[in-house]
């Protein structure tokens, strides 16, 4: 687009409110984002099946199921083994979460991520002695799926530095003087700061 040419009223944040582009009169509007670990689940999908509806879906399905499993993991973990089964089944049952596996897009994927994130970190500041060193390369792992899937998810790093400082007060030399942890912490602090930035 050139610099003097004005958008016209149906172009995107104008007119629908959301980044968006009208492309025909018979197509609906292009919402765009940039949800690039989405995309890939989609395409192994469409190596296998021809219609739409399940490449559209079957990446859904899968990353529910895999929430499922997970939710009943960390409950069990973190609670007792009933917790994790009655959430699970919850999960499992929600028709919000049914509904949203039909919209095509990063929900099912960014419960799995966000999940497996924070049982990751968990793991890392449990105790009060070092730091799980494999355990914080899993959750830098894990943060890095989770800000592929929907970039404003990086929102969530300064209440889990916040709550690694809650966690280990009193205990904080062993995660701030480990020597591996210390450029990560800054680095995970400075890059998800700098993309909200962007």
């Amino acid at each position: 687009m050139g610099r003097g040419r004005k958008l016209p009223r149906d172009s995107g944040f104008l007119g629908a409110g959301l980044p968006s582009l009208k492309v025909h009169d018979d197509l609906p509007h292009l919402y765009i984002h940039t949800s690039e670990l989405q995309f890939i689940p989609m395409a192994l999908a469409a190596l296998v099946f021809d219609d739409a509806a399940y490449i559209v879906r079957f990446p859904a399905v899968c990353w529910s199921t895999l929430t499922i499993w997970l939710i009943f993991h960390v409950g069990r973990r973190w609670f007792t083994t009933s917790v994790g089964l009655l959430a699970a089944t919850l999960y499992t049952v929600a028709p919000v979460c049914i509904a949203m596996s039909n919209f095509g897009r990063y929900f099912n994927q960014l419960q799995f991520f966000v999940l497996l994130t924070m049982y990751f970190f968990w793991l890392t500041l449990r105790g009060a002695g070092p730091i799980d060193r494999r355990a914080l390369w899993l959750t830098a792992f894990s943060f890095l799926g989770l800000f592929l899937t929907w970039e404003a998810s990086a929102l969530i790093a300064p209440g889990m530095v916040f709550a690694a400082l809650v966690q280990r007060r009193g205990h904080l030399r062993p995660v701030l003087c480990s020597p591996p942890s210390g450029p990560r912490w800054c680095w995970w602090c400075s890059s998800s700061s700098s993309r909200r930035a962007t």
